[in-house]
């Protein structure tokens, strides 16, 4: 069976201090947000507290090893997979030595609620609700600049409440435009036009067994961004959110990072 989390009412005094400690580090890590990507705080703070704020224990030897970054050109060469998915295909060939086939990277401009140093909680945002559980542990890298991926660690993501309808209109006019305008033409989007495009088509919201075969047709489902936009608006679709814990880290992987380094290394110290 499903486990969703529920939203929590209140902090208790050890909870609260997680919580400070985390907007203390959280602050100097100095990335480049994307107005357009910030989803408001309250619904952020809302869902972390699910998970609550303390950071997974990393013990790495010496210190400047977990500091190490890298870049996509490196993880593609030496791991396989493209360099611009968020879930890289990895070619059987790279599997057939390495064994991991488990790879998120992440985007702090276009997703800054995601973990931002080793063993960070941080939450995913994704562009409709989700009725699945996350299939995998995913080894996560989130992008601090510009060729600066780290390694953050093992994650486990597990389902809290979507935006609901009045929280998704009380986003601001940026947010939810560039939601809809990507939304329109994006391949992430396809899922989303297409369960517009069916609603219209059935006069109801389509069944799984439903959208998946039309998932698994050819349709390119051409909705304008002022019909996206309208979806969400209604209430018809929802943002998905998921909580991202660290569970585990792989030291041996993030030592190959620091042996084929091509970024210079940055710090976040308690």
């Amino acid at each position: 069976m499903k486990r969703r989390l529920s939203i929590k009412p209140d902090l208790d005094s050890k909870e609260e201090e997680e919580k400070k400690n985390f907007a203390l580090l959280h602050a100097k890590v100095k990335v480049k947000v994307k107005e357009e990507a910030a989803i408001s705080d309250d619904v952020v703070q809302s869902r972390l507290a699910l998970i609550g704020y303390e950071t997974y224990d990393i013990k790495v030897e010496p210190p400047e090893i977990l500091d190490a970054t890298t870049t996509r050109d490196f993880t593609s060469t030496t791991w396989g997979g493209n360099r611009i998915w968020t879930f890289p295909r990895i070619q059987q060939k790279f599997v057939n030595i390495h064994g991991l086939n488990d790879f998120m990277f992440c985007n702090l401009e276009y997703n800054p609620a995601v973990p931002r140093w080793p063993g960070a909680p941080g939450l995913y945002f994704e562009s409709w609700r989700s009725f699945q559980d996350w299939p995998r542990i995913q080894r996560v890298l989130v992008r601090l600049r510009d060729n600066a991926w780290h390694y953050v660690g093992q994650y486990q993501l597990t389902p809290a409440p979507a935006l609901t309808g009045e929280e998704w209109r009380c986003q601001t006019d940026i947010v939810k435009n560039t939601w809809a305008q990507n939304l329109s033409f994006r391949m992430y989007g396809r899922h989303v036009r297409a369960s517009i495009v069916l609603r219209k088509r059935f006069g109801r919201e389509a069944s799984e067994d439903e959208l998946s075969t039309a998932m698994e047709s050819n349709g390119k489902f051409d909705v304008p961004a002022h019909e996206i936009l309208q979806a969400y608006d209604r209430g018809e679709m929802h943002l998905q959110v998921w909580c991202m814990k660290c569970v585990g880290y792989d030291e041996d992987f993030q030592r190959k990072i620091a042996a084929g380094n091509q970024a210079p290394a940055r710090r976040v110290r308690g």
